[in-house]
């Protein structure tokens, strides 16, 4: 999920301070894991309802980790009001007759200053019924010192993206000169899915100024240059 347009507008300051104001409700809530959502464009088979039950068993591993971190907190500080905030839904962004793409929003706090927000990509081959890498289709990627990091002309349409979803710009900003500056290099693991418009970037920077950030979709036309025609042969790919 993109940050609305409200959220993503405050400044780091301001972010923060928000935050701080909200812990009181936020901590009031109770850990909330939907289920992964089915595919509809076709019947799930076997190797699909394992994959897509693994996915839900990390979830809620997850979930019992971080209600763990909380309760060593409280034994340590016994008028700690705090509690678990683990609130995980979902949305479709593709359900095609070959490849199926969810996007996890998480609402996330086992303790620490403030609370996140974690927004990733789960993407399957219905074919072979597993996860699927939307790096394999689009070679938008190269090895960096660091790991999978994006191409200088991806970093840039990122980066364009990312500033376009501001405006107008307003004069105090903060997000501009953030972003402006942000390398937008690493790929992190699960950031990158295919949606029916486009691919979706999912790109987040530090977490003090993540209210700069969001989900932002790249136009397919502008990807072509990057696409494999021989895996988008092989999953019928016509975007």
């Amino acid at each position: 999920m993109a940050l609305t347009a409200a959220t993503r507008r405050l400044t780091p300051i301001a972010l923060t301070a928000c935050v701080w104001m909200s812990l009181s409700s936020a901590w009031a809530q109770a850990p909330h894991i939907e289920s992964i959502p089915r595919p509809k464009a076709l019947p799930v088979t076997s190797t699909l309802a394992r994959s897509l039950a693994a996915w839900d068993k990390e979830q809620a591993q997850l979930a019992k980790e971080c209600a763990k971190d909380v309760a060593q907190i409280k034994a340590r500080e016994k008028n700690s009001p705090i509690s678990v905030e683990f609130t995980l839904r979902y949305e479709v962004l593709l359900d095609s007759s070959r490849i199926y793409t969810v996007a996890s929003l998480l609402n996330i706090y086992c303790g620490g200053p403030y609370p996140a927000f974690v927004e990733n990509a789960v993407v399957f081959d219905l074919t072979t019924g597993k996860r699927y890498d939307p790096l394999k289709l689009y070679a938008i990627s190269r090895r960096g010192r660091y790991g999978a990091e994006f191409r200088p002309a991806v970093r840039k349409m990122v980066r364009e993206a990312l500033i376009a979803e501001r405006k107008p710009i307003e004069k105090d900003d903060d997000c501009i000169p953030v972003l402006q500056q942000d390398d937008i290099q690493l790929i992190e693991k699960d950031t990158i899915g295919l949606g029916a418009q486009g691919l979706h970037v999912m790109y987040a920077g530090a977490h003090v100024v993540q209210a700069c950030y969001g989900n932002v979709v790249l136009p397919y036309e502008r990807l072509q240059k990057f696409l494999n025609t021989k895996e988008a042969k092989r999953i019928h790919w016509v975007h």
